[in-house]
């Protein structure tokens, strides 16, 4: 859990260091339940993410950086270890 969290803190700081860089992005909406949401607000209120917007992107931008080694072994496919995320450097 101390690993998945620290993955999380990681990838917030990058998703700010892109959202500096590239202040349009694509709106995604989707349907959240309210007890996910109530997670979210959790660490939001904490200081640990300035919004929702940016904990969802971190929270994605860390499920990718963790299944793209599985996606490589299962199915052979996918970037090259260390290649990076396209629009996240």
């Amino acid at each position: 859990m101390v690993r998945a969290f620290s993955l999380v803190r990681r990838a917030a700081a990058r998703v700010r260091a892109l959202a500096e860089r590239e202040r349009t992005s694509p709106i995604t909406s989707f349907r959240i339940p309210p007890a996910l949401l109530e997670a979210i607000d959790y660490y939001v209120e904490r200081g640990l993410f300035e919004n929702r917007s940016e904990f969802i992107r971190a929270a994605i931008l860390t499920l990718l950086i963790q299944i793209r080694p599985l996606d490589e072994l299962v199915w052979g496919t996918g970037r090259p270890r260390g290649e990076p995320i396209p629009g996240y450097r």
